[in-house]
């Protein structure tokens, strides 16, 4: 839902360019109720007309620009990763994973849950514990990988992260064009 929000919002608005470096991710800026929004957005050289946009959200502060760009380069979609506000208090109070995995969940009103346990790639090896919720309404599904041993990161050690993220997204893919 936030993102089709957002992606509405950045139909409607109009956005103008920041400053770019030399990446391939530029910042741009929109007016969304009254607030200047700042937001990275990265298109792949060849990516098709009405292509796919995958919204890289982060519950506190921002996400790191590019971190999505190799894998949408490779699956031809856009990558945006939007800058949260801060509230009144700096960044506030936030909820832990687990509490923000199972509000989405009963949000969603996910009736399956499937657990199972998979190896990390060399030379950690660690345990990711894969939770996957779905039976969701119009076919939502929530998933959490758990690293355990590990700390708060996109694990790109431990696993293609990009490539699962990639996994969980095209799935809702196939099943609009089967539409």
């Amino acid at each position: 839902m936030i993102a089709k929000g957002l992606l509405i919002l950045l139909l409607f608005f109009t956005a103008t360019v920041a400053a770019s470096g030399a990446d391939n991710t530029p910042e741009y800026t929109m007016q969304c109720e009254g607030i200047e929004r700042t937001y990275r957005l990265h298109i792949p050289e060849h990516m098709p007309e009405n292509g796919p946009l995958v919204v890289v959200l982060h519950g506190y502060g921002n996400p790191r620009p590019g971190v999505f760009n190799e894998t949408a380069d490779r699956h031809l979609f856009a990558a945006c990763y939007p800058v949260g506000e801060k509230d009144s208090g700096g960044w506030g109070e936030y909820l832990p994973v687990p509490l923000a995995v199972h509000f989405c969940v009963a949000k969603n009103r996910c009736t399956v849950m499937q657990t199972d346990t998979i190896i990390g790639k060399a030379p950690n090896r660690r345990q990711i514990v894969r939770h996957r919720f779905s039976g969701g309404l119009n076919g939502s599904e929530v998933w959490l990988y758990e690293v355990i041993g590990a700390g708060h990161s996109w694990f790109w050690e431990d696993m293609d992260t990009g490539e699962e993220l990639w996994s969980f997204f095209s799935r809702f893919m196939e099943k609009r064009d089967k539409r």
